[in-house]
Parts: structure tokens; sequence; C-alpha cells
């Protein structure tokens, strides 16, 4: 049996941050450029997911700002999500869940709806090689199919590169160049929309 921690950035809390390109208005604004339709515009329904969540701000502030979707985010950590659900309860949000959980965990919940939006920022880069195909094995098991969202190919293209905006804070951590972490970067994203190019 692997340890606690393995495959996974333990050692360090994630950036209490927002991140706007993952709100439903900016990937349907990045979709439409792309001429694919995305459900929950205008109050709509919308089930939503975001994967390594970190302290919640933006699931948090998905959610209060889309009161029609359920919003389900998930992190490894249990500081952050301890965190994410106290801001949630002092928000009185009711359309989101938090759960600490693990990818492999998620992967094989039965028990989860599929979802029209599933998303992620830096956590991808973050992760063992392992734990990214697992992250590929869950969007493909559990976002919507097209027509409903958009195809899982479209929108990470559409999105390439914006999801690892954040890991440019946490270089000097992991010890990297400025270049060698972009480089790092974009090549984790181009590996994330080559699997589904394969699929």
């Amino acid at each position: 049996m692997s340890e606690w921690g393995s495959g996974y950035v333990t050692d360090t809390a994630y950036v209490h941050d927002f991140c706007r390109v993952q709100t439903p208005a900016i990937l349907s604004l990045a979709a439409l450029a792309k001429s694919v339709a995305t459900p929950g515009l205008e109050g709509k329904p919308l089930t939503y997911c975001e994967l390594g969540c970190g302290q919640g701000f933006t699931a948090n502030l998905v959610a209060a700002a889309n009161p029609a979707a359920e919003v389900f985010a998930a992190d490894f950590n249990p500081t952050h999500i301890a965190g994410a659900r106290s801001l949630a309860a002092a928000a009185g949000l009711n359309n989101i869940v938090f759960r600490e959980a693990d990818f492999e965990e998620l992967l094989h919940d039965s028990s989860l709806p599929d979802f029209d939006t599933i998303c992620m920022h830096g956590v991808y880069s973050w992760i063992s090689a392992q734990h990214r195909q697992t992250i590929v094995a869950f969007i493909r098991r559990r976002l919507k199919p097209a027509g409903d969202a958009p195809r899982p190919t479209e929108f990470l293209r559409t999105i390439h590169g914006a999801s690892f905006g954040s890991l440019d804070s946490n270089r000097g951590r992991l010890g990297r160049s400025t270049v060698q972490f972009q480089r790092e970067a974009a090549g984790a994203s181009s590996a994330l929309v080559g699997e589904f190019r394969q699929g």
C-alpha cells in the first residue's frame, strides 16, 4: 500500500486565490470563440466540478454567483477542504459540496453525477504521471457528452495554458527556474490535450 501523500504535493498549502478563467461565464466565452455551446448561462442549471480545488475560493465564488449551479469541488489536502467548507458555511451556500478525496477515489465513486464542466487550475502539473492518467479517465467518465457540454478535446484546447497560470508563484519552492517551470507546465497542458485527441 502506498503512503498517504504518494504522488501529491503535501508539504505546502495552496495559495488563497480566485481563478476567474474557471468561472462558467469566462469558460462559456472561450468556448463560444471555438463555436461550442455551453450550459449554465443566464441562470440555467449547471453541474460544475473542480478537481484540486485548493482553498476553495474559486468553487465558493462560482457557487455564490451561480445559484442554479450544483458545484462539486475536491482536494486531497484535508486542511484545504476544512477551510473551503468553513467559507461555504459562513457564506450560507447550499449549492456546493466539498470532498476530501484523491483522484482514484473520485474515479470509482459511482454516486457522483456527470458534470457539464470539469475544471482544474495547476493541479495537473503538480502530481505524478499516474494521477494525471486518473484525471484523464475521470474526465472521460464524468464529463457529459457533446451536446450537453463542450467535447473534452475542445474544452481542453480552449483553456490550454490558462489552467497553469498560478504555478509560477510556486516555482521557487519546487527549485525550478521560471523558463524551465513554464516549459514543464506547458508540456503538461499539451499532454492533457493530447490524451483526448487520442481517445
